[in-house]
C-alpha cells in the first residue's frame, strides 16, 4: 500500500470504529489523508466532511473539487456553506465555532473524525502560542487524540512533516487545492510559517522534533495539572446540576488567585466551554462580591458563570427567552420541542387529560401534593432551589385553569407522577436546527 505507514500505528481505531469521517478541505494535508483512508479501510466506511467558509472567491471551486474527487473515490461528501461573522472574538475564532459544531451535528457515537494536522501545523501552532503568552495547556500543542461530544477526534498525521506527506502525495499523482491566503503574511500564523520558520530552521535543522518534544513535555504536565484540578473540584464539592455544573464559593475563595485560575479554566473545559483567558479571573472575583439581592452574571464565548445560594454555577449560555407567552395543548403521549427553549416529555405513558403547556407569567399559586397548604409558584420556586434564571424556562403544566404540575419539580395532581416528566434546557450549543 502507498500510504500504509501513515495510519498503521491507529489501525485499531479505525477499524474499531463505526464510520470514520475526514474533514476535507481539498488541500494537501487532507487530500492524502482521504486517499490512504481509503486504501486502507475501503470508501464504504468512509464519509468526507467539507466546509466552504465563503472568505475566498474561489471557495465554489473549491467545493466543485472535492465534489469530484469524492465521487470518483465513492466516498460520501456531506459539506455546509458557512456563512462567518466576527462576533467580537474575531473571524477565525467564529469560523472555528461553526466549524466544530458542523462536524458534532454529522459524526455519531462511535464514529471517528480524522484532521489532517501535520508536524509542521504542530511547530507552527506551537509558536503562535507562544508569541500570546499561553501557558503549559496551549504550548502542549494540539493533542493527537480528543473528545468530540460523543465521538473522537484523531489526528494521525501528526508526527509527518508536510515535505514528507507532499513527497508521498506527489508520487501517487494526487491532485490539490493551494489556498493563496496561506502566502499572505498579514494573518500572524501565516507570518510564523513562511517568515519565521525558514530562519529558525537554518539555524537548527532538527526545529521541528525538538517543538513535538517539547509539546509533548508540555501535554504531561498539562496532565498533571488536570488531575490536580480535579481533586480541587472535588475539595469544593463539585456537583452537577440542570445545566452545568456548580462548586461551593467558599471553598473557592479559600484558594490562591492561580489556583482558582486553574480550577475555573479545568471546569470550562470539561463542558467544551471557550472563552476563558487571563483576564476572567479578576471578573469572576467581582461578581462574588456583587450584592446578597443580585442575580450577577459573566458571559464568555457561549458559556455563563452566575451565582447563586452559595454555589458557582459554570454552564452553557442559554438562550434568549424568547417563549414568555407559549401557550399549548399537550396530550402527554409523546414528547414536544419548545424552540430555544427545551425538550419535554413523560418517561411513563400517560393516559389522563389534555394538558396546556405555558410558563410562569406571575402570581400563580398551587399545592404541590406533598404540601398540606398552597403556596405562591415564587414561594416554591424557592424553596425546591430551583436557579433563577430557569425559573421563566420551566414549563407549567395546567388542565384547564388548574396548575396540575410543574416539568421536573413537583406535581399537584395524582396522575402526574413526578419525576416522570423529563425537562431538558437547550442552552446555547445545543441549538436545534
Amino acid at each position: 500500500m502507498r500510504f500504509s505507514g501513515l495510519l498503521e500505528e491507529f489501525s485499531d481505531q479505525l477499524r474499531g470504529a463505526e464510520r470514520v469521517w475526514v474533514a476535507f478541505s481539498g488541500g494537501l494535508d487532507s487530500t492524502l489523508l482521504l486517499h490512504a483512508c481509503v486504501e486502507f479501510l475501503g470508501a464504504e466506511k468512509l464519509g468526507a466532511l467539507h466546509l466552504d467558509h465563503q472568505l475566498q472567491e474561489d471557495s465554489d471551486q473549491w467545493l466543485e473539487h472535492c465534489q469530484k474527487e469524492t465521487e470518483k473515490l465513492g466516498v460520501e461528501l456531506r459539506y455546509r456553506k458557512l456563512n462567518v461573522i466576527n462576533q467580537g472574538e474575531g473571524i477565525e475564532s467564529e469560523a472555528r465555532r461553526q466549524r466544530y459544531q458542523f462536524f458534532s451535528e454529522n459524526i455519531a457515537s462511535g464514529e471517528l473524525l480524522l484532521l489532517g494536522h501535520h508536524g509542521d501545523d504542530q511547530a507552527e501552532t506551537f509558536l503562535y502560542r507562544l508569541f500570546r503568552g499561553s501557558g503549559a495547556r496551549g504550548l502542549s500543542g494540539m493533542p493527537q487524540e480528543r473528545k468530540l461530544a460523543n465521538s473522537n477526534i484523531l489526528r494521525p498525521l501528526l508526527a509527518f512533516p508536510k515535505k514528507h506527506l507532499e513527497e508521498l502525495a506527489k508520487s501517487a499523482h494526487l491532485t490539490w487545492i493551494e489556498d493563496p491566503s496561506n502566502s499572505d503574511d498579514r494573518f500572524d500564523r501565516n507570518y510564523i510559517r513562511n517568515q519565521v520558520i525558514p530562519v529558525i530552521q537554518d539555524r537548527w535543522p532538527s526545529m521541528q522534533s525538538r517543538i513535538l518534544r517539547a509539546a509533548n513535555n508540555l501535554t504531561a504536565a498539562s496532565k498533571l495539572l488536570d488531575e490536580y484540578a480535579h481533586i480541587l473540584a472535588q475539595q469544593c464539592g463539585l456537583r452537577s446540576e440542570r445545566l452545568g455544573q456548580s462548586i461551593d464559593i467558599q471553598s473557592f475563595s479559600s484558594f490562591s488567585e492561580e489556583t482558582k485560575d486553574l480550577l475555573l479554566s479545568f471546569l470550562l473545559r470539561q463542558q467544551n466551554l471557550l472563552g476563558y483567558d487571563s483576564s476572567c479571573l479578576a471578573k469572576v472575583e467581582a461578581l462574588l462580591l456583587s450584592g446578597e439581592d443580585k442575580e450577577p452574571i459573566l458571559s464568555l464565548s457561549g458559556a455563563e458563570i452566575r451565582r447563586y445560594a452559595g454555589r458557582l454555577f459554570i454552564m452553557r449560555a442559554l438562550l434568549p427567552n424568547s417563549f414568555a407567552n407559549y401557550n399549548c395543548d399537550w396530550n402527554g403521549k409523546e414528547a414536544i420541542k419548545i424552540s430555544g427553549c427545551g425538550h419535554l416529555k413523560f418517561d411513563k405513558a400517560y393516559s389522563g387529560s389534555q394538558l396546556i403547556v405555558g410558563f410562569r407569567q406571575g402570581g400563580e399559586r398551587c399545592k404541590p401534593l406533598e404540601r398540606n397548604k398552597s403556596q405562591s409558584l415564587k414561594k416554591l420556586f424557592q424553596e425546591y432551589n430551583l436557579e433563577p434564571w430557569l425559573r421563566d424556562r420551566t414549563p407549567l403544566l395546567w388542565q384547564g385553569d388548574q396548575l396540575v404540575a410543574v416539568a421536573g419539580l413537583f406535581s399537584c395532581a395524582e396522575a402526574i407522577p413526578i419525576p416522570s416528566i423529563s425537562w431538558q434546557v437547550i442552552s446555547e450549543n445545543k441549538q436545534e436546527n
